[in-house]
């Protein structure tokens, strides 16, 4: 296959797996749960806090990373695992905010481990041929299929709620469904540590209803994202406890520039096949880039905008557009839909926008804020024992970042496979008998036997470098993929620039970042290593070449001197 840098509107130009931390917007009413969901507290309502329900473990957040890991220890025999979702559902999908979600090598790795492949490849659209269209103002279209030959680099594309709804309807199944219980609705008032004898610590949570209950877990798993409740409560304990912030970290955020942090974004509602003005569709199965140009609503100076449509498998679902540009484009002072479509029809005259988006939908996007790409920001602790439990953080509340490498969904499944091996290497040995040692107090009451603070030790070393590497990727991947600027041009010059350097001499020069990380054997520290000495040598060849350009210079010189 020929290799080329990667196409606008290509893998990573999409909104994010995960916002930035804008205000919240209340929690929506209780809807009707996914498969595996229940509206109901796991325990009985109390307001006695000092006297919570155990359970085997507790995970705040019931998106991607939650329900993959509660469906992961199921099927190592847990059971009383509560999952606890502050939305209606856990399908629920944000109409302002468009997750198309690209599961690569790596997260396919859990799917396969619970036969779960099958229905990624039904729900999704494969990168193994996919159409990619561009769409000029002026009606010219460029269009190509896009192949990857390599079978372990195939991806596939699928909006977030038919990801979830994979990992829930598995759940729905048995035996896991009499195993966990998904509470939709829940919202999490505080996680402490517990002031009983027993130790521990205790997730407080308010049901739907208004009744209020707590659990006592032998495992908490914070996915519970950017600003994750369960991580704030690791960094106030080592805060206040110098012994568990030796051990573990102060779980504080560590943040790493990036030119793609902080651009903004929103999406606009469009119907199935959305129709060109010259007649024709945009399928729902290619990628599609509706280029714009400068318009005088907005100002002289302003950016032309641009719409990015990513692949759905369904032919007849609603499409999505994103939107992205930098902080302060006059596009986000444009605020009713009126406006809105005059805008839209002399920035990007390829479509009929009164005919493809009803006013009312256009009245939204205009108001809606949208979202902002966080910057790269991971704590400097992955979990840690906290009197007797164990407390770990994945996905989003364990690495956070824009989604220019699409590693967001894939990343948080990792956390789950690694959270997967260190309860294998922390269990505990055999005694004489052939049976596992039984555990003490809260370990007692889990189907194996666990050395919870063993797993977290294990965790915290596996998973930290990995979400430290992945940070520390991000700007030197492609952070200009969103505009077609000086800086576009010149990353583009780089990368086929390196490209044809490891081709050419593959012992010296590593690939691109870009195509490194679509390497799902290689994982994040490793590739992170390979980049740095791609720097190294870089700046080796630039420091040759500026010498050799001086040497020129310098015998010329001297050259013109002495015919003089």
């Amino acid at each position: 296959m020929r290799r080329r840098a990667p196409a606008p509107g290509g893998p990573a130009a999409h909104p994010p797996a995960r916002r930035a931390p804008l205000p919240r917007r209340p929690s929506p009413p209780a809807a009707a749960p996914a498969a595996g969901a229940e509206a109901a507290p796991a325990a009985a309502p109390s307001a006695d806090a000092a006297a919570p329900a155990p359970a085997a473990a507790v995970i705040v957040g019931g998106g991607p990373a939650g329900l993959a890991a509660a469906l992961q220890l199921a099927s190592r025999g847990w059971s009383d695992v509560v999952v606890l979702e502050r939305r209606g559902s856990v399908e629920h999908a944000d109409t302002d905010l468009s997750y198309v979600y690209n599961i690569d090598a790596r997260g396919r790795r859990l799917l396969e481990r619970h036969g779960l492949a099958a229905d990624l490849e039904a729900a999704g659209v494969s990168t193994a041929v996919v159409d990619v269209t561009r769409v000029f103002p002026d009606g010219r279209k460029e269009q190509r299929q896009q192949s990857v030959k390599d079978p372990t680099r195939h991806t596939h594309w699928l909006p977030r709620p038919a990801f979830v709804r994979i990992l829930a309807n598995a759940l729905g199944r048995p035996p896991f469904s009499s195993r966990v219980r998904v509470i939709t609705g829940a919202s999490v008032t505080a996680v402490r540590r517990s002031n009983t004898p027993g130790g521990g610590v205790v997730v407080e949570y308010e049901a739907p209803g208004g009744a209020r209950a707590a659990l006592r877990p032998a495992l908490l798993l914070g996915c519970d994202g950017v600003d994750s409740s369960v991580r704030a409560a690791l960094e106030g304990w080592a805060d206040a406890d110098p012994r568990l912030r030796a051990a573990a970290g102060s779980f504080s955020p560590r943040r790493v520039p990036c030119p793609s942090a902080g651009l903004r974004f929103k999406v606009l509602q469009l119907p199935p096949r959305p129709a060109l003005r010259d007649g024709s569709a945009l399928e729902n199965s290619g990628f599609a880039l509706l280029q714009g140009r400068p318009s005088a609503a907005l100002g002289r100076g302003a950016a032309a905008i641009r719409l990015g449509l990513l692949p759905f498998a369904e032919p007849d679902a609603p499409r999505t557009a994103n939107l992205i540009t930098r902080e302060g484009h006059p596009i986000w002072e444009v605020a009713d839909g009126e406006a809105m479509y005059s805008v839209l029809s002399e920035s990007l005259p390829q479509a009929d926008w009164r005919a493809l988006v009803a006013p009312a939908d256009m009245a939204r996007f205009a108001a809606s804020r949208g979202g902002a790409f966080p910057e790269p920001t991971h704590p400097d602790g992955a979990g840690a024992a906290v009197d007797g439990a164990a407390v770990l953080l994945l996905g989003d509340a364990l690495h956070c970042f824009p989604p220019d490498l699409g590693q967001g969904v894939n990343s948080a499944l990792l956390d789950v496979l690694a959270l997967d091996e260190s309860l294998s290497a922390a269990a505990k040995p055999k005694t004489e008998g052939g049976e596992a040692a039984a555990g003490e107090g809260r370990e007692a009451a889990l189907p194996e036997a666990v050395d919870l603070a063993a797993a977290a030790e294990d965790y915290h070393r596996r998973q930290l470098p990995q979400a430290e590497a992945l940070c520390k990727l991000l700007p030197l991947g492609f952070p200009y993929q969103y505009s077609a600027g000086p800086r576009r041009t010149l990353w583009n010059f780089v990368f086929l620039a390196q490209l044809a350097l490891s081709r050419a001499l593959p012992w010296l020069m590593p690939p691109p970042t870009f195509m490194m990380v679509q390497d799902a054997g290689m994982d994040y520290v490793s590739i992170l290593a390979r980049v740095r000495r791609a720097q190294l040598v870089g700046r080796a060849i630039l420091a040759a070449l500026a010498l050799a350009a001086a040497s020129l210079v310098l015998r010329l010189a001297r050259a013109g001197a002495g015919a003089a």
